[in-house]
């Protein structure tokens, strides 16, 4: 319970420096909160929502149970058998927010090398050697937050930090359906409707033969994963039988064992920092997880921490 309650608190600062940030730098990136819908094709998704409704309640935390009418109503589909509404819940458009926060570090001083590439960091003495595709640096503190790609240099994490693609598409504009995002399959697709009309859709890695898993090259699309996602919204929404499909990519995840982002000093790597891991749920943490690294950076205690994200826990001599 001590656990859950810090994840949650970590959440809610996380959400609270975004907006904030997003206010200050008057940033335009849809951010808005209008609630998450978490959808239920079978009963034993909608019997783990009774079980979440419950934890959350001791937690304090709103949740709205949906019947299969108010799924029905809601969502203009008759899949759903049952669903949780999150009224907290919100959306935005990562890229225009990660932009706008690059534009603001580099305003303040920040040298951003987009494209370089880093081969090693060694201990130095006291300062840290790190080898890149442009020449040798050395630095007091380095901070690994590469997710996905975090594990290329720290082997010892190697089957902690798992590579994981997913892929998205984007549709055509369509007529208003939502304005939450909604959730099902237990996570494994995930879409809301962009301002403009156009449906995001991301999910349907559970058709490849690998589950993405163990895969940190975004350059390529999975064609049954493909296949599948174009297929979904035809499938369940029969306004949407007819859509068309402009843009579809694909990007790395990083997964733990305890499903738990590792956030905070490296074991056994003095001056060496992660935030990473973050499981398919980065937006919620990921901000606030770069705000305490870099505090412990610079040698001042965190704003907030979580000992459930506890670099610890995984200790090589351990593992």
């Amino acid at each position: 319970m001590a656990d859950a309650r810090e994840v949650w608190d970590f959440t809610l600062h996380t959400v609270n420096a975004m907006r904030e940030v997003v206010a200050a730098e008057g940033v335009e990136c849809d951010l808005r909160f209008a609630g998450t819908a978490r959808l239920a094709f079978v009963e034993k998704e909608l019997a783990g929502f009774e079980a979440d409704a419950a934890l959350l309640q001791t937690l304090g935390i709103a949740a709205q149970p949906w019947s299969r009418a108010e799924c029905a109503t809601r969502t203009h589909s008759d899949a759903f058998i049952g669903g949780l509404f999150y009224p907290h819940g919100g959306q935005l458009w990562p890229a225009k927010l990660a932009r706008a926060v690059a534009a603001a570090a580099a305003r303040a001083g920040a040298r951003l090398h987009s494209g370089v590439q880093v081969h090693a960091v060694t201990a130095d003495g006291a300062m840290l050697q790190v080898q890149t595709s442009a020449g040798a640096l050395q630095a007091r503190a380095v901070i690994h937050a590469s997710n996905g790609w975090a594990r290329r240099l720290l082997p010892e994490l190697h089957n902690v930090l798992v590579p994981v693609i997913g892929q998205v598409l984007a549709t055509a504009p369509a007529a208003h359906m939502w304005d939450f995002g909604l959730v099902a399959n237990d996570g494994y697709e995930y879409w809301r409707q962009l301002p403009d009309g156009r449906i995001v859709l991301g999910g349907m890695r559970w058709r490849s033969a690998t589950m993405g898993r163990d895969c940190d090259d975004d350059t390529q699309l999975d064609a049954e994963t493909s296949a599948a996602l174009r297929a979904f919204l035809p499938a369940h929404f029969a306004a949407l039988a007819a859509l068309a499909v402009e843009y579809e990519w694909s990007g790395v995840m990083c997964y733990t064992p305890d499903a738990q982002p590792l956030v905070g000093a490296l074991p056994g790597r003095p001056g060496e920092y992660i935030a990473a891991g973050y499981t398919g749920h980065g937006m919620p943490l990921a901000f606030m997880a770069g705000c305490c690294v870099a505090e412990l950076a610079l040698g001042a205690p965190p704003t907030i921490t979580a000992n459930a994200f506890s670099p610890k826990r995984f200790d090589s001599t351990t593992l």
